[in-house]
């Protein structure tokens, strides 16, 4: 059984530093990580990428079949949605 995150939220969330420190920590706990970036606008990485880059939306069924295609490869999935605080709004 594998495990799988899919990374999401807006420019500037910290989506390629979240990615990084997973890599880190896999790499240290002597854990295999394969990461696949969907940004067409990201260019250098500081850790390996394992594929090519597409975009992706969410409206658009390929996200869908995307998960769906790994659940039948016995994947675990789920999504870590990363927000920048600046943007949260508490009303008082």
């Amino acid at each position: 059984m594998g495990y799988a995150q899919l990374v999401i939220g807006p420019t500037g969330s910290s989506k390629s530093t979240y990615c990084s420190s997973l890599h880190q920590h896999c790499e240290t706990m002597r854990r295999t990580i394969h990461i696949v970036n969907l940004d067409p606008v990201a260019e250098h990485f500081d850790y390996p990428v394992a594929a090519g880059q597409i975009e992706l939306f969410t409206h658009v069924p390929i996200l869908r079949n995307f998960v769906e295609h790994l659940k039948r490869k016995n994947f675990n999935v789920c999504a870590v949605f990363l927000l920048d605080s600046q943007f949260w709004f508490i009303q008082s």
